[in-house]
């Protein structure tokens, strides 16, 4: 399993539920190198969790964008607001096509 550094977390109203904007620098951490990758989002599953099944899972696309500050992450309000962040910055954890976003 790969694991972002933290993250600096910012929400925009105007992107889709499941995707997710990162630095290609934050994607390299994860062994993501071209622009962007179908991801199965599962929010709030743990290192344990990730890819058992357990929490249901939204279809999106993680972007590489040059545009987005190096350890950044951009995620939409709804899916800020459904993982109950109370903490500015978060991890990614990313295995074989699925991905997780966890307190940092």
């Amino acid at each position: 399993m790969k694991r972002s550094a933290p993250l600096r977390v910012i929400s925009d109203r105007h992107q889709d539920v499941a995707d997710i904007h990162i630095n290609p620098n934050d994607g390299f951490d994860l062994g993501l190198m071209t622009t962007q990758y179908p991801i199965m989002l599962e929010l709030g599953a743990t290192e344990e969790s990730l890819g058992t099944g357990s929490i249901p899972a939204l279809s999106g696309i993680i972007y590489l964008k040059n545009e987005v500050a190096h350890n950044t992450v951009i995620l939409n309000s709804k899916t800020v607001a459904d993982l109950g962040l109370k903490k500015a910055q978060v991890r990614l954890l990313y295995h074989q096509g699925r991905m997780s976003i966890v307190p940092g």
